[in-house]
């Protein structure tokens, strides 16, 4: 049932969005009414006119602004969201001071060990006040979680940059590397180790800073003996393509000078596009990276200073004790040659940037070629361009979203160590500390979840997930409901993850999954029920690698496809339109919209693979075992555009 505008009024008040003197002036500035008023025309003339944000107005029309106050913080907008925890760009309701805020799922919070992550990650921001890396400003504790607010940043990360325009010229990226060196140095005498160095935590704002982000797996070097405990929580801890070879064999035994391995490993990647060592697993790479020659500039970009060469081969010699054994040794080999680059300006990069990122969720359907972040995600409700509010029938809940990591490779997710991949460890060692100090890079486009799925034809779409009990149709796995109404499950068990829908399509009709790969690199799945007693599985990504597949590869009928590669924290958009004639059917799968995979045939041919399986007649989707994902909408309608599937004459 629709808000009323006196209830609205009382979500704006009870807030602390605008009192009800303020809203009643506007109602009057409006030309507007409680008796006669309708709350969503209100809530747009309050965005048109600055009063409160979408994001905000969103919340109190779903009936949950109280979940924009945390501490004594406003959120304004969601900046991203996933398993660890959520980031909101949010204002200090006394100081009016920008942040980037973060906080810890209340489900992660009752890990003592994670609890103590995190702290340690407060812990670790709070020793560094430096203009290259991002400052924290506050810590504490809600009923909705522990959480870290941040220093605002207005702009992008470098692995965003780089899938724009590719690599950078060498001016650009000394004058990068110089200023991630300038913190890094800083942070060392404080003796903090970053141990996670790369494009995607490396933030360029708009004013040509470079910050350094995450200090979720920063080290002290005065305190081995936590360190210990503390690594024996996860897996390997870092990004293996970054990773100097003695982290790799041992987290323990990175030191400060693998913070300068890789940084040099992030400035071959400015400079020439390309990773410095190649591989197809992370084994692979990790023995690229410790036995394969140190790579000449050269040979990949032309023309290069000796002297810009002989600084690179330095930082990322083999073995610790033949790079430059302090930060202060490098920043002053780089500054010695950064006379140009130092006048060099950068910040017209972060337009490129964010003229690439910014059509991910900007009302409309998420681009799968760009990387997203951290946390609320509310309904998605949305304004159109003339300022009028569309909120879907069904009612939702704001959420509380996460934030990237990286998107680094666009070839190339982040990969680690097997069995220690980026799964289940790598989130534990995240989201005690906060992957991030992900400030707000203002791209609130990241993260903002686009409108309802737009009729195409006849039929209404019904978003299923918002009214699925998680105790009643979970079949297996671990889910949780996220504040927003998307379920999230959590790599680990023994069988894959599923659950089932509220509802039974019947005869021919679409479904739309909007969901999001945090962690892992196998497999998402939709089951679509085909007739009254059979069913199909569509699993995407991760089969035999990177393939995905409608039906059984072990019986009947299996149509695979290659690609493309879930990447990592970005929205996906699977589309499905269903014909059904009974003994005959029609499937046409998209993804991200380009087609994927498209099938006509009997439908007796087609099966649901081994481990996928959901109570026949009923819509349901699935994450491999080995993946968390979050499943933001599952949306179903009947399809009465085109006409039912009906077998070909010539079949007997």
């Amino acid at each position: 049932m629709p808000i009323t505008l006196k209830k609205f009024i009382d979500e704006l008040s009870a807030s602390f969005l605008l009192d009800e003197d303020q809203s009643t002036g506007c109602l009057r500035q409006f030309g507007m009414n409680t008796e006669s008023g309708d709350a969503e025309a209100f809530a747009a003339r309050l965005v048109e006119h600055g009063k409160i944000t979408r994001f905000q107005a969103s919340a109190a029309l779903q009936k949950r602004a109280s979940a924009l106050v945390i501490g004594d913080y406003h959120v304004l907008d969601v900046i991203g969201a996933g398993g660890m925890g959520q980031v909101y760009k949010a204002r200090h309701r006394i100081m009016k001071r920008l942040v980037a805020i973060k906080i810890m799922h209340t489900a992660r919070a009752t890990n003592p060990k994670l609890v103590q992550r995190f702290y340690r990650e407060v812990e670790a921001v709070s020793r560094l006040s430096h203009p290259n890396i991002v400052t924290a400003y506050d810590a504490g504790e809600t009923p909705g979680g522990l959480y870290l607010a941040m220093e605002y940043v207005d702009g992008v990360d470098l692995s965003v940059i780089l899938q724009a325009v590719g690599s950078l010229e060498i001016n650009q990226a000394v004058n990068i590397i110089l200023q991630v060196a300038r913190g890094l140095t800083y942070a060392h005498r404080h003796k903090v180790i970053h141990r996670d160095i790369k494009p995607g935590n490396l933030l360029l704002a708009r004013d040509g800073t470079v910050k350094i982000l995450d200090m979720g797996l920063a080290r002290f070097t005065e305190d081995e003996a936590a360190e210990v405990s503390l690594t024996m929580v996860g897996p390997l801890m870092g990004t293996v393509e970054y990773m100097a070879p003695e982290h790799a064999a041992n987290a323990r035994d990175a030191d400060h000078r693998s913070d300068i391995y890789s940084l040099g490993c992030t400035m071959y990647r400015l400079l020439t596009g390309h990773l410095p060592y190649g591989g197809d697993t992370a084994v692979e790479k990790v023995i690229a990276q410790r036995e394969h020659p140190i790579p000449l500039l050269s040979e990949a970009i032309g023309d290069v200073p000796e002297d810009l060469q002989g600084i690179f081969a330095r930082m990322v010699s083999k073995r610790p004790e033949d790079r430059y054994q302090s930060m202060d040794d490098c920043l002053a080999d780089l500054q010695a040659i950064a006379r140009d680059a130092a006048g060099c300006d950068i910040s017209s990069l972060t337009n490129m940037g964010l003229s690439s990122a910014t059509t991910v969720f900007d009302e409309g359907p998420p681009d799968a070629d760009t990387t997203i972040g951290d946390q609320i995600e509310l309904p998605p409700a949305t304004l159109d361009a003339v300022g009028s509010m569309h909120v879907p029938a069904t009612e939702t809940e704001p959420s509380l979203m996460r934030a990237p990591t990286d998107s680094d490779e666009a070839a190339s997710a982040e990969t680690q160590l097997p069995p220690r991949r980026r799964g289940v460890g790598l989130l534990l060692a995240e989201i005690a500390i906060i992957t991030g100090i992900l400030v707000g890079i203002g791209l609130r486009t990241y993260f903002t979840s686009g409108p309802p799925p737009r009729p195409v034809g006849g039929g209404q779409w019904r978003d299923l997930l918002r009214d699925s009990d998680i105790e009643k149709d979970a079949i297996a796995g671990r889910w949780d409901r996220q504040p927003d109404g998307s379920v999230m499950s959590c790599a680990g068990g023994d069988d894959h993850a599923r659950m089932a829908a509220p509802g039974t399509p019947a005869g021919n009709y679409q479904v739309r999954m909007v969901f999001t790969r945090h962690e892992g690199v196998c497999g998402v799945a939709l089951i679509l029920p085909l007739g009254p007693n059979d069913q199909v599985s569509l699993e995407i990504d991760g089969l035999k690698g990177t393939k995905s597949a409608l039906g059984n590869m072990d019986y009947g009928v299996c149509v695979e496809a290659d690609g493309p590669v879930l990447k990592p924290l970005v929205k996906h958009v699977c589309l499905v339109s269903v014909e059904d004639a009974g003994d005959w059917t029609k499937i046409v799968i998209e993804l991200d919209g380009q087609e994927l995979i498209e099938y006509e045939g009997p439908a007796a041919e087609l099966h649901c693979a081994d481990g996928w399986a959901v109570p026949i007649g009923r819509l349901g989707f699935g994450v491999h075992r080995q993946v968390s994902a979050q499943i933001h909408e599952l949306s179903v309608r009947r399809l009465e555009s085109g006409k039912p599937a009906s077998r070909p004459s010539s079949m007997p």
